[in-house]
């Protein structure tokens, strides 16, 4: 006989414990972000570099099949979003990448990108299902670009930051196939504060605190802004643990802070970490169409990328 499935209420306690542990943020998934952080940073002089290397690491960070991502600026007028500097990942057939954009652009993913819209809901990261995603009645007008006859995606991890100094919206999607799990709320979690910290970058650019930092001090915050350990800047540096762990300390003290995941934090905006350029940022006039196209080239990721081991291994899930 089948024993009944016990719910959430009923776990004994040390599952739920488990359960909730599995689910929490820990240094090495915000040392991971941040050090993604530091990767765009590198490469933020290009906003197609930057978003094609960012859109590959978050699909390898949460396993996604296809990622995109966008700054969609907001008509002041009825109409779609202009999209800019759009990057697809995970896909190369032509006619989806139509389909692709035109989900960013209707807004199927459950974000209004019409002007009077913008309250719902933006600087918001979160899950949705196929079903979820089609009930936005707009593809009735265009069953020729529906995705949800077409792609072969069926679970979605949607992130928006609203740059009001801009004009525009900043986008990332994340998907994965009916044929995989869900995503779960770590990998939501993940995404959301890549997808803050990144905007923070945007919105504030000066620390006055980091400037007056003797040499050897600086030399270890940078690193620990890069993602590395003590121990990885022990051998960097070509210190001692001991000297190095004082170094930690003494810049806890100077910022205030009591963990490395505070301190992260607390300096994501200073200008140790530069703001990536935005394609909005660079458009000579309205009429400037450099960035309208769609990218679709794959990033190629090198040994020090960021990558996370999930804790709940992938199942295969049959479609409904």
């Amino acid at each position: 006989m089948t024993k009944p499935q016990r719910s959430a209420e009923h776990l004994a306690p040390k599952q739920v414990a488990a359960k909730t542990t599995a689910q929490r943020l820990t240094l090495r998934h915000v040392r991971s972000v941040f050090r993604l952080l530091v990767e765009v940073r590198d490469l933020g002089s290009s906003p197609l570099a930057w978003r094609r290397h960012m859109v590959a690491a978050l699909l390898k960070l949460v396993e996604g099949s296809t990622g995109l991502a966008a700054e969609a600026v907001i008509p002041k007028k009825p109409g779609n979003p202009r999209l800019l500097g759009m990057v697809i990942g995970g896909v190369s057939d032509l006619r989806l990448v139509a389909i692709y954009r035109a989900l960013m652009e209707r807004g199927g993913y459950s974000l209004d990108l019409r002007h009077e819209g913008l309250a719902n809901p933006t600087n918001a990261t979160f899950t949705r299902t196929r079903q979820q995603m089609a009930e936005n009645r707009a593809w009735r007008q265009r069953p020729d670009l529906d995705p949800w006859h077409t792609l072969d995606c069926e679970y979605f991890i949607c992130s928006n930051r609203y740059l009001p100094s801009r004009g525009c919206v900043h986008l990332i999607i994340l998907t994965r196939s009916g044929r995989e799990r869900p995503f779960d709320e770590l990998e939501r979690r993940l995404v959301a504060l890549f997808h803050a910290e990144l905007s923070r970058l945007w919105r504030q650019t000066v620390d006055d605190s980091t400037v007056e930092l003797p040499p050897h001090l600086q030399q270890t915050l940078e690193l620990l802004l890069g993602g590395s350990s003590e121990k990885q800047i022990v051998a960097r540096l070509d210190l001692s643990p001991h000297t190095v762990h004082d170094h930690v300390k003494r810049l806890y003290r100077r910022f205030q802070v009591n963990s490395r995941a505070q301190l992260l934090a607390r300096l994501s905006h200073s200008p140790l970490v530069r703001a990536p350029r935005l394609c909005v940022d660079l458009l000579k006039s309205g009429d400037d169409h450099r960035f309208n196209s769609v990218d679709t080239a794959e990033a190629e990721l090198g040994p020090e990328s960021p990558t996370i081991k999930p804790f709940h291994p992938g199942f295969r899930a049959a479609r409904a």
